[in-house]
């Protein structure tokens, strides 16, 4: 049960994603969802989306390459263009019409089935959600797959439109995985109680990152990171302890609009 402090924000868990967003802009975005308003992303998300449900559709569905690519840009076609932004995300989505995407998805659906080599059985959007002692709300998230005994986390690279001759570029693959992601799929190798892979994937490529070659995502390494999660969430319960009225409430959605009309 959500304690009373939380409910006045419609903040009734912590997510492994959200919780690393400032804080004012997921409690504005919480607001919003309680209000029935639609929160937008830019097409960037919308790509990585499109990717996931590629792999979704080609390694747990067992669909075609051609059929899962048509979940893809179905789901690229229902993007709505962000309204203060509208012919910059307009050109962000229109890079990924001329096989860019396609790539980019075959490379995703490559890297989680390396990643989850030897599983009998592939699974995806798996709800998990655990209390954690100090913490009056829980976590609540979804892995993106999990297989052999193992989850892997997906992150499509997109590609960019460059001013320059060579025209499109796609988005580098990382050297090392980034903080979030590894605090992201700590939480759900803590749950699930097993080791964790950040699969990268671009159009050119991928790049797996497990236990083996990354420090990070040993177990040491993700249980640092998920401390850090644990802190940034009691940390926002703190704030909303803090703003016992009404017009608190407002003045923290007024700074969020704010921040939000910056991004």
């Amino acid at each position: 049960m959500s304690q009373k402090f939380a409910t006045k924000f419609n903040y009734y868990h912590h997510s492994p994603a959200s919780t690393q967003k400032p804080t004012e802009i997921d409690i504005f975005q919480k607001l919003l969802k309680a209000r029935g308003e639609p929160i937008q992303y830019p097409s960037v998300v919308t790509v990585g989306i499109a990717g996931e449900e590629y792999v979704k559709a080609e390694l747990i569905e067992g669909l075609p390459s051609d059929a899962a690519y048509r979940h893809a840009l179905a789901r690229l076609d229902q993007h709505e263009l962000l309204p203060w932004d509208k012919q910059a995300d307009e050109d962000r989505n229109q890079v990924h019409r001329d096989g860019a995407h396609e790539a980019n998805c075959q490379h995703a659906s490559e890297g989680i089935n390396t990643a989850l080599k030897g599983a009998n059985q592939i699974t995806g959007q798996q709800k998990l959600e655990k209390k954690f002692a100090g913490l009056a709300l829980p976590f609540l998230g979804f892995a993106d797959f999990f297989g052999g005994n193992r989850v892997a986390e997906l992150k499509c690279k997109t590609s960019l439109s460059a001013d320059t001759k060579l025209g499109r570029r796609a988005g580098a693959l990382p050297s090392k995985p980034d903080p979030k992601h590894v605090a992201q799929v700590g939480y759900y190798a803590n749950v699930l109680e097993c080791p964790a892979s950040l699969v990268y994937a671009n159009e050119k490529d991928y790049r797996i990152f497990d236990e083996i070659n990354c420090q990070e995502l040993t177990a040491e390494g993700m249980s640092k990171a998920l401390d850090d999660l644990r802190a940034r969430a009691w940390s926002r319960e703190n704030l909303m302890r803090a703003a016992p009225d009404y017009r608190r409430r407002f003045c923290i959605i007024g700074y969020c609009r704010t921040m939000v009309a910056g991004n």
